[in-house]
């Protein structure tokens, strides 16, 4: 699902020589269940594993959770990378903040058709009434 955000990546312990120290700042693109697609002025290896800490006005408490980045691809501009994180490790709460945000997100999305919209006659989505609805899926670039 199309998500802006503000994020934070720390690459977790790493045997080998290829590790990125220190806390990068992000902007997070797409988000599930599953995973995050980010927008990056660094690259990280495929298979990092990555502490990522999320933030955005509709979750001012913050989701965190520990993913591997899956994929890399150049960005738009010289120096950015495009990632997709697998979460690996989500917590209950950290996964009620995604699935409630999705929730939030799906509403907003269809609204302007008039899909979810109580005040439109016969707009409402039944499977959107539970925000632990959305299903996993994959990222993709």
């Amino acid at each position: 699902m199309p998500w802006n955000c503000s994020a934070r990546l720390m690459q977790l312990g790493s045997g080998t020589g290829d590790c990125v120290p220190g806390v990068h700042q992000v902007l997070g693109r797409n988000i599930s269940e599953g995973g995050l697609q980010v927008r990056a002025d660094r690259l990280f290896a495929v298979r990092s594993r990555l502490l990522v800490e999320m933030e955005s006005p509709e979750v001012p408490e913050g989701i965190q959770a520990v993913g591997s980045v899956v994929w890399a691809s150049p960005g738009s501009s010289e120096d950015a990378w495009i990632l997709g994180i697998e979460f690996s490790d989500v917590g209950d709460t950290a996964m009620s903040r995604i699935r409630a945000l999705l929730w939030l997100e799906s509403g907003r999305s269809l609204s302007h058709i008039g899909i979810g919209d109580p005040t439109v006659k016969g707009s409402q989505d039944h499977d959107r009434d539970d925000p632990t609805g959305p299903s996993r899926h994959p990222i993709c670039p």
